[in-house]
């Protein structure tokens, strides 16, 4: 399926997208468009789609914002600016995707708690990092595979309470793990961090 210029906008909640596999592909074909946007909705579902954003100027592929109990799941996202963006968007798991070659953070929660990042490969993101959790707390990262990221592996910022656990963080150009600002009361174990620029 070709997207051009309007996004795929789910406007209700308890709405499921479910694909066939990497088969199922959604590719972007214009410039500057969010290709799957959701505001203020719960019990969303994204499941088995693979998500091109096909390298065009400044696409996103997921943006929700203020979105709870809601699923994305083994899909795979490329080629995009962003591609998994949650804002203020609260017990919401994400798990079993395969997240590459995109440009920014490959999965971004800014003001977000009690989200589960579970399984997933983040890699090669171009200038950013696999995961980045800006405020918000008390999430969960566990087994993931963040690796040939340009800066950081994950970044925690001035966030706390947190748990990043049996994930693999290794060949990015800065750190594998990377706590800054006020990320206070965070538990960071049983991680496999080598290669990386820093440490």
């Amino acid at each position: 399926y070709n997207l051009g210029a309007s996004s795929i906008s789910i406007n209700k909640s308890n709405v499921a997208l479910m694909g066939a596999g990497k088969a199922t592909e959604i590719k972007a074909t214009d410039n500057y468009v969010d290709m799957f946007t959701a505001s203020s909705k719960s019990s969303l579902l994204l499941d088995s789609l693979y998500i091109n954003g096909n390298s065009k100027a400044e696409v996103d592929a997921i943006i929700f914002s203020s979105c709870s109990n809601s699923i994305i799941r083994n899909c795979w996202i490329e080629n995009a600016i962003r591609a998994i963006d949650f804002t203020s968007s609260n017990n919401n798991h994400i798990s079993g995707n395969v997240i590459t070659n995109n440009n920014n953070e490959n999965i971004f929660l800014s003001g977000c708690s009690y989200v589960v990042v579970f399984g997933n490969i983040l890699s090669s993101s171009t200038v950013s990092v696999g995961i980045y959790v800006y405020t918000g707390g008390n999430n969960i990262m566990i087994g993931n595979q963040c690796n040939s990221n340009y800066t950081h592996g994950i970044w925690v910022n001035a966030s706390s309470n947190n748990i990043v656990s049996n994930s693999q963080s290794v060949s990015n150009t800065g750190t594998g793990i990377h706590l800054s600002g006020d990320a206070d009361n965070n538990i960071i174990a049983s991680n496999r961090c080598s290669g990386n620029g820093l440490y």
